[in-house]
């Protein structure tokens, strides 16, 4: 799919579907060695890391027991998971990748899993952490989770703009 497909695309979030996203709302930062979760609370209104889930050597049974249960104990009504955009063309793999994560989800948890941009989540989450004075090493177990947090939070602006 292109990335102009996949922006038109019914589960990417936009001025035309942002309505369909319910609170709470779990974001999803993939990684092949990590996955980052964030939520928000029951508003909508305030995302926070929630947790980093280490899937290294692609075993994701524990991502999705865990996923699982999150849904059930938080009460989540939405799934988003975030999805990098096409500035070079090895960008197209990761998207490739996300795509079927998207499908794995919507396949374990029976639910719709929306697509959002998350392009320089990670690096501006770096970026907090370094002028919060921490280091390289133990900003790497938490990234992912900000990385998460910062894109769920910008859903959340961007939905509570299109709703004034």
């Amino acid at each position: 799919m292109s990335e102009q497909g996949l922006k038109e695309s019914r589960l990417y979030l936009n001025k035309s579907n942002i309505h369909k996203v319910e609170p709470p709302i779990l974001g999803i930062d993939y990684g092949t060695k990590n996955i980052g979760v964030a939520i928000t609370d029951k508003k909508g209104v305030v995302a926070q890391p929630l947790t980093t889930i280490k899937v290294k050597g692609g075993n994701y049974e524990k991502f999705f027991s865990e996923l699982l249960k999150i849904i059930e104990d938080y009460e989540i009504k939405t799934l988003v998971l975030g999805i990098p955009q096409a500035f070079k063309e090895d960008h197209l793999q990761n998207i490739s990748h996300v795509l079927e994560f998207q499908c794995s989800i919507k396949k374990m948890t029976g639910r719709e899993v929306f697509l959002y941009d998350e392009s320089y989540s990670t690096s501006d989450s770096y970026s907090m952490l370094r002028t919060q004075g921490q280091n390289q090493k133990k900003s790497r177990q938490k990234i992912d989770r900000i990385a998460a947090s910062r894109f769920l939070q910008e859903l959340i602006d961007f939905k509570n703009r299109e709703n004034e």
